[in-house]
Protein backbone atom coordinates (compact mmCIF):
# COMPACT_ATOMS: atom_id res chain seq x y z
CA UNK A 1 0.00 0.00 0.00
CA UNK A 2 1.23 3.43 -1.11
CA UNK A 3 -0.07 6.21 1.16
CA UNK A 4 0.12 10.34 0.20
CA UNK A 5 -0.92 12.25 3.07
CA UNK A 6 -3.76 14.86 2.54
CA UNK A 7 -2.89 18.63 2.48
CA UNK A 8 -0.82 20.97 0.45
CA UNK A 9 1.37 20.53 -1.97
CA UNK A 10 3.36 23.70 -3.63
CA UNK A 11 4.55 21.52 -6.90
CA UNK A 12 5.84 24.61 -8.93
CA UNK A 13 6.63 28.53 -8.09
CA UNK A 14 2.98 29.46 -9.16
CA UNK A 15 1.35 26.42 -8.45
CA UNK A 16 0.27 23.91 -6.23
CA UNK A 17 -2.45 20.42 -4.82
CA UNK A 18 -4.30 20.18 -2.36
CA UNK A 19 -4.90 17.04 -1.75
CA UNK A 20 -8.42 16.48 0.49
CA UNK A 21 -7.80 13.17 2.02
CA UNK A 22 -4.96 10.63 2.52
CA UNK A 23 -4.79 9.08 -0.63
CA UNK A 24 -4.08 5.12 -0.23
CA UNK A 25 -3.12 3.31 -3.61
CA UNK A 26 -3.13 -0.78 -3.97
CA UNK A 27 -0.51 -2.51 -5.77
CA UNK A 28 -3.11 -4.63 -6.76
CA UNK A 29 -5.67 -1.62 -8.33
CA UNK A 30 -6.00 0.13 -11.16
CA UNK A 31 -6.27 4.29 -11.00
CA UNK A 32 -7.45 6.59 -13.36
CA UNK A 33 -5.70 10.42 -12.93
CA UNK A 34 -8.80 12.50 -14.04
CA UNK A 35 -8.97 16.34 -14.53
CA UNK A 36 -9.02 18.66 -17.38
CA UNK A 37 -5.51 20.09 -18.85
CA UNK A 38 -3.17 22.14 -16.68
CA UNK A 39 -5.35 20.48 -13.40
CA UNK A 40 -1.85 19.48 -12.19
CA UNK A 41 -1.77 15.27 -13.55
CA UNK A 42 1.36 15.49 -14.59
CA UNK A 43 2.91 17.20 -12.06
CA UNK A 44 1.23 15.44 -9.42
CA UNK A 45 2.97 12.23 -11.13
CA UNK A 46 6.70 13.83 -11.54
CA UNK A 47 6.67 15.75 -8.26
CA UNK A 48 5.01 13.55 -5.90
CA UNK A 49 4.08 10.31 -6.88
CA UNK A 50 7.16 9.19 -8.50
CA UNK A 51 9.20 10.67 -5.78
CA UNK A 52 7.14 8.59 -3.05
CA UNK A 53 7.06 5.33 -5.57
CA UNK A 54 11.05 5.23 -5.11
CA UNK A 55 11.19 5.22 -1.63
CA UNK A 56 9.21 1.33 -1.49
CA UNK A 57 11.16 -1.54 -2.74
CA UNK A 58 8.82 -1.92 -5.55
CA UNK A 59 9.48 -2.47 -9.19
CA UNK A 60 8.65 0.99 -11.13
CA UNK A 61 7.82 1.50 -15.04
CA UNK A 62 7.45 4.71 -15.39
CA UNK A 63 5.64 6.23 -19.08
CA UNK A 64 6.37 9.72 -19.57
CA UNK A 65 3.82 12.17 -21.24
CA UNK A 66 6.73 12.82 -24.23
CA UNK A 67 7.11 8.95 -24.56
CA UNK A 68 8.87 9.55 -27.69
CA UNK A 69 11.81 10.84 -26.22
CA UNK A 70 12.26 7.47 -24.08
CA UNK A 71 11.41 5.98 -27.27
CA UNK A 72 14.61 7.10 -29.04
CA UNK A 73 16.97 6.42 -25.98
CA UNK A 74 15.17 2.79 -25.93
CA UNK A 75 16.24 2.58 -29.28
CA UNK A 76 20.05 3.50 -28.95
CA UNK A 77 20.02 1.57 -26.10
CA UNK A 78 18.45 -1.53 -28.05
CA UNK A 79 20.96 -0.31 -31.16
CA UNK A 80 24.10 -1.20 -28.61
CA UNK A 81 23.29 -3.75 -26.20
CA UNK A 82 20.48 -6.04 -27.57
CA UNK A 83 21.06 -5.56 -31.30
CA UNK A 84 18.23 -8.47 -31.77
CA UNK A 85 15.66 -6.11 -30.67
CA UNK A 86 14.76 -3.47 -33.34
CA UNK A 87 12.16 -1.19 -31.48
CA UNK A 88 10.54 1.52 -33.99
CA UNK A 89 7.65 2.38 -32.05
CA UNK A 90 5.87 3.07 -29.46
CA UNK A 91 4.29 -0.59 -29.47
CA UNK A 92 7.44 -2.45 -29.72
CA UNK A 93 8.69 -0.21 -26.84
CA UNK A 94 5.96 -1.03 -24.49
CA UNK A 95 6.37 -4.51 -25.25
CA UNK A 96 9.47 -4.55 -24.54
CA UNK A 97 9.74 -3.22 -21.29
CA UNK A 98 6.83 -5.55 -20.38
CA UNK A 99 8.88 -8.25 -21.04
CA UNK A 100 11.65 -6.51 -19.26
CA UNK A 101 9.94 -6.05 -16.39
CA UNK A 102 8.53 -9.90 -16.44
CA UNK A 103 11.79 -10.96 -16.39
CA UNK A 104 12.62 -9.03 -13.79
CA UNK A 105 9.75 -9.94 -11.87
CA UNK A 106 10.41 -13.60 -12.25
CA UNK A 107 14.13 -13.28 -10.78
CA UNK A 108 13.47 -10.76 -8.01
CA UNK A 109 9.90 -10.96 -7.19
CA UNK A 110 8.60 -7.59 -5.80
CA UNK A 111 5.29 -5.09 -6.09
CA UNK A 112 5.04 -3.51 -9.24
CA UNK A 113 3.96 -0.37 -10.08
CA UNK A 114 3.71 1.17 -13.44
CA UNK A 115 2.82 4.65 -14.14
CA UNK A 116 1.94 6.02 -17.48
CA UNK A 117 0.53 9.63 -18.33
CA UNK A 118 -1.25 9.93 -22.08
CA UNK A 119 0.32 6.79 -23.52
CA UNK A 120 -1.28 5.58 -26.65
CA UNK A 121 -1.06 1.96 -26.05
CA UNK A 122 -2.37 1.64 -22.07
CA UNK A 123 -4.59 -1.50 -23.20
CA UNK A 124 -1.34 -3.30 -23.25
CA UNK A 125 -0.42 -2.36 -19.64
CA UNK A 126 -3.85 -4.06 -18.45
CA UNK A 127 -2.92 -7.36 -20.17
CA UNK A 128 0.08 -7.94 -18.05
CA UNK A 129 0.11 -11.45 -16.43
CA UNK A 130 1.71 -10.47 -13.26
CA UNK A 131 0.12 -8.53 -10.28
CA UNK A 132 0.78 -4.64 -11.03
CA UNK A 133 -0.39 -1.80 -9.54
CA UNK A 134 -1.42 0.64 -12.43
CA UNK A 135 -2.28 4.52 -11.95
CA UNK A 136 -2.32 6.27 -15.21
CA UNK A 137 -3.66 9.62 -16.54
CA UNK A 138 -5.64 9.30 -20.09
CA UNK A 139 -8.41 11.70 -21.53
CA UNK A 140 -9.50 9.52 -24.43
CA UNK A 141 -8.99 6.15 -23.30
CA UNK A 142 -10.40 4.05 -20.13
CA UNK A 143 -9.42 0.79 -18.26
CA UNK A 144 -12.69 -1.12 -17.01
CA UNK A 145 -12.14 -1.23 -13.62
CA UNK A 146 -10.37 1.69 -12.57
CA UNK A 147 -10.60 4.07 -9.80
CA UNK A 148 -10.79 7.50 -10.41
CA UNK A 149 -8.86 10.19 -8.69
CA UNK A 150 -9.67 14.22 -9.73
CA UNK A 151 -7.97 16.71 -10.42
CA UNK A 152 -10.12 20.28 -9.89
CA UNK A 153 -9.00 23.45 -10.90
CA UNK A 154 -9.94 25.69 -8.33
CA UNK A 155 -8.15 28.74 -9.20
CA UNK A 156 -5.20 29.68 -11.62
CA UNK A 157 -2.64 28.48 -9.52
CA UNK A 158 -4.11 25.88 -7.32
CA UNK A 159 -6.57 22.07 -8.16
CA UNK A 160 -8.16 19.83 -5.76
CA UNK A 161 -7.66 16.47 -5.64
CA UNK A 162 -10.05 13.87 -4.32
CA UNK A 163 -11.27 10.48 -4.85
Amino acid sequence: MLSIPKGKYPLWHSFGLQIESDLHLSPAALYHLQGPNGSGKSSFISQILIPKLRETDALLLHFEQDTHLQLQALRAWAAIFSKSNRITNEAEMVDFLLQDLHHTYLMQPKPIWIVADELYHLQRLSQLPLPAGLIYCAHHQELQGSRPIHFEPISSTQSRVYA
